[in-house]
């Protein structure tokens, strides 16, 4: 019997939450409202065209501005690495410049060792003395 009323109250209270009329009917527009409507739209597609159009001319803008840094980068590059080139190219020849220098210089040390060498000889033998 409780879960007979539970079941009836249940059931009036969905019945009071369900609507009562239907929903309206969309009803005619009057033609003003479709002329400003329509007025509304073509000043919208306008818009929206001289946008498109705005856009594509930055657009090129753009691209040409891009080309031309990238030309340049590429110049750029280009140099960087002729520079590089010749540095190492330059680094070699100043190490084969060095490594000549230090091969003379070993040489020189080399003969005046010698020289200082017969030089103490000498004074020992005849002088008596040297160091």
């Amino acid at each position: 019997m409780l879960r007979t009323a539970l079941v009836l109250s249940l059931a009036l209270a969905l019945g009071a939450c369900a609507a009562d009329e239907p929903p309206a009917e969309p009803t005619a527009a009057s033609p003003e409202a479709v002329e400003a409507l329509e007025a509304r739209i073509a000043e919208l597609e306008s818009e929206i065209s001289d946008d498109l159009e705005a856009e594509g001319e930055d657009r090129a803008k753009l691209d040409g501005r891009l080309d031309r840094l990238a030309g340049k980068l590429e110049r750029s590059l280009e140099r960087l690495r002729e520079a590089l080139d010749g540095v190492k190219g330059g680094s070699a020849e100043a190490a084969e410049a060095a490594a000549s220098a230090l091969a003379t210089a070993r040489s020189v040390a080399s003969d005046l060792s010698v020289l200082e060498e017969r030089y103490n000889y000498h004074l020992r033998r005849y002088h008596g003395g040297g160091g």
